[in-house]
């Protein structure tokens, strides 16, 4: 892919993850629930009211953007994540089949917060994915794709 190629597909990645995000921010509340439940092991994110969980979204890791260390780790390539979790990211390395720059194949790349959205919805849109969530660790910032978001029936 030429970098004329390579900006319009970013360009088109971040215009169809604002709409995927006004979506979820209308449809699902996403974005101003009180609280929310990561597990990364049976990759499910829960969104809760009070107590009462709201609504459920499978997640793909993409990557975690170090604040600190100004970073961003693949997730494929997280030790601390479940090896089954890990493969699963591997999906994200279809952005290197796509465009050819090897920094979507790098376990670790240099990164600041603006790029680590750019990644994420570069993936986002290459995955097909109903949106992202950025979760919040500390100095680092954990990007998701949503994937089969759902309100849950009580």
């Amino acid at each position: 892919m030429k970098n004329e190629e390579f900006d319009a597909f970013l360009e088109r990645s971040l215009a169809e993850l604002r709409d995927k995000q006004t979506v979820l921010s209308s449809s699902f509340g996403i974005g101003s629930r009180e609280r929310f439940v990561v597990d990364f092991s049976s990759t499910l994110l829960t969104f809760f009211d009070g107590e009462a969980p709201a609504v459920e979204a499978s997640i793909l890791p993409v990557g975690t953007h170090s604040l600190d260390k100004q970073r961003f780790r693949w997730s494929w390539s997280d030790e601390g994540l479940p090896m089954d979790v890990q493969d699963a990211s591997r999906k994200t390395q279809s952005l290197y089949n796509l465009t050819g720059f090897e920094v979507f194949r790098q376990a670790t790349i240099p990164c600041d917060e603006t790029m680590a959205w750019e990644i994420a919805a570069m993936s986002c849109s290459a995955l097909a994915a109903d949106g992202i969530y950025r979760i919040p660790n500390g100095s680092n910032q954990y990007y998701v794709l949503l994937l089969s978001v759902r309100r849950c029936l009580f």
